[in-house]
């Protein structure tokens, strides 16, 4: 299972790092559009989940508010149907990869699942796990 990470403009590459390190973690190699390059669909279309960063560790926020890019990118993988999760930094120190709840999504929220987290891929049978 592979991730991609969309990564608003205003969020530092440390934090990027971070949330690729855990998704490493849990068994989901990991791509994102490369700042400074020309932008292409491609590695977004490849991944199987897709995990949106938000600007200041939001939980909660509404889309008009993202960036134009991730908020392309967003809809983009909702059209393509995969699954749509968002990195939230618990208390701003621990952190999970949340699924969002997809009825607030077509709403115009972004809005975490409180209490659930992505979990480790596993691969059983050549079938992936998750």
């Amino acid at each position: 299972m592979k991730a991609y990470i969309s990564c608003p403009i205003p969020v530092p590459t440390s934090a990027r790092t971070h949330v690729s390190v855990k998704l490493n973690d849990l068994g989901y190699p990991n791509s994102w559009w490369e700042r400074g390059t020309a932008y292409t669909e491609d590695k977004l279309r490849e991944a199987d989940i897709f995990v949106l960063m938000s600007v200041d560790h939001k939980f909660d926020y509404q889309l008009d508010d993202m960036t134009a890019g991730c908020r392309k990118e967003l809809m983009i993988a909702k059209g393509l149907g995969k699954p749509l999760y968002i990195a939230y930094w618990k208390n701003g120190t621990t952190l999970n990869i949340y699924p969002i709840v997809m009825k607030h999504l077509d709403d115009g929220r972004v809005l975490g699942q409180s209490g659930v987290y992505l979990r480790k891929s596993e691969i059983i049978n050549s079938y992936d796990i998750y």
